[in-house]
């Protein structure tokens, strides 16, 4: 089987194990229809780390978007530095347990230090999700569309902090589109403008962790997250090139001692003006494709299925 076609838009979506149906954990192409249109995601999924801290894979969300460069069809996205467009899935109310009470409640309250942040949080949580596929009237347009439809909703059996397996594929798709119809309602023009919209879906995985000392190995991984969400929501309508450099950037700052991720105010982090001389982006080299041209690399595994709908491959090396 060829690769994936390339599809007018991208949705980069940096995550933890939330889409870990899709892929236990690295990058995986997937390609999917809503309301007509064809767009590819690409699921950066670092089960068990987040933004930046690494998993059970030891590479975190932005080791792998970096890792999913090499990716061809990711490659023809970035080449020419589009703009990106940023969006946060909100911490708030992510699994079921949530409606009793907040599960990560550190993670929230960090959020709600940045007004940055927050302005790019969806509006609506992974809770109100599961209330429409339960079949609860829609309090967000956003997820009005939505078709799936399960008593039991997405949670369960055992497991609170991850979708059902029998529908976790279903629904982790339906999350992808709704986040894809809050992208439109917030930035009206980037699809005509190809712009890529970029997904921070991660950061739970920090809840617990050293915000304002260092633990025993000198690192501070939940002021870490933090700063990192900051930063990069800071970038929002800049170039790729630029949010390249800053994933460059935070893995090199996360290896050394957190000691700097201390002293940063983070309600201090604010949008920065394309063109600001703070920002040195970094553009893309080509993918190693061992000698054949990138645009007839075959997939690994021809026999890999897709869900109705969907169209998967996952990325060598991921």
């Amino acid at each position: 089987m060829d690769d994936l076609p390339v599809e007018r838009e991208l949705v980069l979506f940096l995550c933890d194990s939330l889409l870990c149906a899709h892929k236990s954990s690295g990058v995986k192409l997937h390609q999917l229809k809503d309301d007509g249109q064809t767009f590819l995601s690409c699921l950066c999924i670092a089960s068990g780390g987040a933004l930046v801290l690494g998993g059970e894979s030891c590479h975190s969300a932005v080791a792998l978007a970096l890792q999913a460069l090499q990716s061809p069809q990711v490659h023809d996205h970035l080449a020419e530095d589009p703009a990106v467009r940023v969006l946060v899935l909100r911490a708030a109310r992510s699994t079921a347990k949530c409606r009793t009470r907040e599960q990560f409640p550190q993670i929230v309250r960090d959020r709600a230090q940045s007004q940055l942040i927050q302005d790019l949080e969806t509006p609506w949580s992974v809770c109100d999700l599961e209330d429409v596929i339960q079949g609860r009237e829609a309090r967000f347009a956003e997820l009005s569309p939505c078709q799936l439809r399960h008593g039991s909703g997405i949670y369960g059996k055992g497991d609170d902090l991850h979708f059902r397996k029998d529908i976790a594929v279903a629904a982790g798709d339906e999350l992808l589109k709704a986040v894809r119809r809050t992208a439109a309602t917030r930035y009206p023009d980037y699809r005509q403008r190809r712009e890529v919209l970029l997904v921070l879906a991660a950061g739970w995985n920090a809840e617990g962790l050293e915000d304002v000392c260092l633990d025993e190995d000198g690192h501070a991984w939940r002021r870490a997250e933090l700063v990192a969400l900051a930063e990069l929501c800071a970038l929002n309508g800049h170039g790729f090139f630029s949010f390249h450099a800053k994933f460059v950037d935070l893995l090199r700052r996360c290896r050394e001692e957190h000691i700097p991720f201390l002293f940063q105010e983070v309600s201090q982090i604010r949008s920065l003006l394309v063109g600001s001389p703070e920002i040195k982006p970094l553009p893309l080299t080509r993918p190693a494709q061992q000698g054949l041209p990138f645009k007839r690399r075959k997939t690994e595994d021809a026999s890999q299925t897709a869900p109705s709908g969907a169209t998967s491959h996952q990325v060598s090396g991921a």
